[in-house]
């Protein structure tokens, strides 16, 4: 108890000689200490390690309230500063960081304080000199910590005449009290979130459910009273239904920097904080395990604050960080600004208006028939397979084969949105899922993507003749209309020639067809099914009289109900039931099986017909009236329209080999 009396007692007197000497400094982090132990329980239980870095001693403090001295060293400054876990109204916590060492010629230069961000750290250091190189008579001292603490320094008087917070609702605050001049305030740039390990992650963490783990026993996040990082990291961890099982492992850094400081040092095993703070981490000491969704964007608003006596100086420096000199320094710390990717205002296929990039640069969609729309008119932009390939030698470019699977919300499956996030895509493409509505779903698939803007596509690619409309604003929409032009021009001129060419075949002439699905082929979809829909646009008979199974599809029927619809053509997309259909006892007197009319689909590198959906399936169905119709399309050149498609489409050459193997398959029976 002694020990603890001597520690206040030796921080009074420290912080009254920086008063007197006109320097005051808190809220820094001492980079070059490995951090310390002295952990504080929440007086809520709720656990929670605050901890604090004490001069020469490591110890645990009960009481609610923390009275430590710190100290930072920055090249060769040290400040000093008592600091309370409590916030009160009144002038008590006021850094100067790095700048305040600055000695400067008071008789000749105005001198204005900037109150900065901890993430703002080296951006504003650099913005600094810059300014100051170009304003010879203004002498700037930043002053850097957490936003919170910035913002209640300023509401208890503090000198302080320009404010960049990390948070939109810290200057929101100041906003509404009066404290900055609202017709300055401009936001200037925009960061993400990102879960953080040692570098080698010898736990194998892969997202933020391994924080459960019982090997993960700390975890760094800011205050999330405070710290815009720690906030945003407590409503990530909220909204994955992770908090009440991990709050009881974080350390609550006093600023995003602590946060960084905690895992380099190994007093972590997992922290949160700002990509720019990781970029900005001790070459070797940490790596990225996945970027973090967030609610809400996370960007950055600068004003002047209505105290100043410098209001003309103060625009002048928050002018040259939004302008063309301070916008391309804030880039070059990983910041995303205005001039670096400008935004549009779009309006989606559900009549949401939202935010997008200028330049989409890369783009992952949650079901397959939008992935697949996106690589056909713009291979170059996308992020991420839902589905894998499996083919021994698939018909792709090893580029596009070789992108990473990040699954989905289709059929049976569900998506990862960690995954999905960690590639850090420009935008995410909704179309047709199997959970609901689009209506319905978009709206929560937002909210789970965070900042990242959910485009809602019409599910309209699932239908071949639906498709033009869908494919006409993904054009506009990834800045690629020649090619969606193109795409719509092919449709056109295959749905044409079929349409011209079955309006005359009379009924009683229409081929009786079997889709036959799964291995056995006692699986099936009916008409008016989207699985089966080459057949109605060809001009077929579907002769599956039975249920139609919503979503997945696939209705199970007998070999009892194929030999009573005995169809004339079978139609599979499974090369397990082709190669065994024809030695099959069961099948042999059924016509499509005796007259050899089983068709096996192009496979690769996705099936033409079915499973999944998507606008390739415009060529699947000039290869579907090819084979119902094999005479009344006899001038259909199907070699030269798969070359064409595969080429302008698929991205890829056909040799005349690959092009056999695709519409001449031989069976193994």
């Amino acid at each position: 108890m002694n020990q603890k009396i001597k520690i206040v007692f030796i921080a009074i007197m420290l912080v009254a000689a920086v008063f007197l000497s006109g320097c005051v400094d808190s809220n820094s982090v001492d980079e070059s200490k490995s951090g310390s132990d002295q952990v504080a329980e929440n007086d809520n239980n709720s656990k929670m390690m605050s901890v604090q870095e004490d001069i020469g001693t490591n110890e645990i403090n009960e009481n609610a309230n923390i009275y430590s001295v710190n100290t930072t060293t920055n090249n060769t400054t040290s400040a000093y500063s008592l600091n309370t876990t409590n916030t009160t109204s009144s002038y008590t916590h006021y850094s100067s960081g790095g700048s305040s060492s600055k000695k400067s010629d008071s008789s000749s230069k105005e001198t204005i304080t900037v109150s900065a961000a901890a993430s703002l750290t080296e951006a504003f250091t650099n913005i600094e000199k810059e300014f100051e190189t170009e304003n010879p008579d203004i002498d700037v001292v930043c002053n850097f910590g957490a936003s919170g603490t910035l913002r209640t320094q300023i509401e208890g008087g503090a000198p302080v005449d320009v404010f960049a917070s990390a948070a939109e609702d810290q200057m929101d605050k100041l906003a509404s009290n009066g404290f900055v001049y609202n017709d300055t305030r401009e936001d200037f740039a925009k960061n993400s979130l990102v879960m953080i390990t040692q570098k080698g992650n010898v736990l194998g963490l892969t997202g933020m459910q391994d924080l459960t783990n019982p090997e993960v026993e700390k975890i760094s996040i800011g205050n999330p009273d405070s710290v815009p990082a720690g906030k945003y990291a407590k409503e990530a961890l909220t909204n994955a239904g992770l908090w009440d099982s991990v709050s009881n492992k974080t350390i609550l850094a006093e600023n995003v920097k602590q946060a960084l400081v905690y895992v380099e040092t190994g007093e972590a095993e997992a922290g949160f904080v700002f990509s720019t703070d990781a970029s900005s981490a001790k070459s070797g000491s940490i790596e990225v395990v996945t970027s973090v969704p967030v609610t809400t964007p996370i960007t950055y608003p600068i004003a002047v604050v209505s105290s100043t006596q410098h209001k003309e100086d103060s625009q002048l420096f928050i002018d040259f960080v939004t302008g063309e000199k301070g916008q391309p320094i804030l880039e070059q710390y990983g910041f995303v600004t205005e001039t670096q990717n400008g935004t549009n205002q779009i309006t989606d296929m559900v009549g949401r208006e939202l935010t997008v990039p200028e330049h989409i640069d890369s783009v992952i969609a949650t079901s397959p028939p939008s992935t697949i729309l996106v690589y056909m008119l713009a291979p170059d932009k996308l992020a991420g397979w839902n589905f894998v390939n499996s083919y021994d030698h698939t018909l792709m470019d090893d580029k596009y084969l070789n992108l990473p699977v990040i699954g989905g919300w289709y059929g049976t499956e569900t998506g990862n949105y960690e995954t999905m996030i960690s590639l850090n895509p420009d935008i995410v493409i909704e179309g047709y899922n199997t959970q609901g509505d689009l209506n319905d779903t978009i709206l929560p698939r937002q909210e789970s993507f965070g900042s990242i803007p959910v485009v809602a596509v019409s599910g309209s690619t699932v239908y071949v003749l639906k498709s033009e409309p869908t494919i006409e604003f993904m054009g506009t929409l990834l800045d690629c209309e020649d090619q969606a032009d193109k795409l719509i021009d092919f449709r056109d001129s295959v749905l044409t020639e079929i349409n011209n060419t079955i309006k005359d075949i009379p009924e009683d002439q229409r081929v009786h067809v079997y889709y036959a699905e799964g291995p056995k082929g006692l699986a099936t979809d009916p008409s008016g099914s989207q699985h089966s829909q080459v057949i109605d646009i060809c001009g077929g008979i579907n002769v599956a009289n039975c249920t139609l199974t919503p979503g997945n599809g696939m209705t199970a029927v007998s070999m009892e109900n194929v030999i009573a619809w005995n169809p004339e053509v079978i139609l599979t997309p499974n090369p397990q039931f082709y190669n065994s259909v024809y030695s099959d006892p069961l099948w042999a007197n059924i016509d499509a099986v005796a007259n050899k009319r089983v068709y096996l689909a192009p496979q690769n590198p996705m099936c033409w017909i079915d499973r999944p959906q998507g606008a390739h399936l415009i060529l699947g169905t000039a290869w579907t009236a090819k084979v119902l119709y094999p005479d009344q399309f006899s001038d259909m050149d199907l070699e030269s329209l798969t070359s064409e498609f595969y080429s302008d489409f698929f991205h890829y050459d056909l040799t005349e080999e690959e092009l056999n193997s695709l519409l001449y398959p031989e069976t193994e029976a």
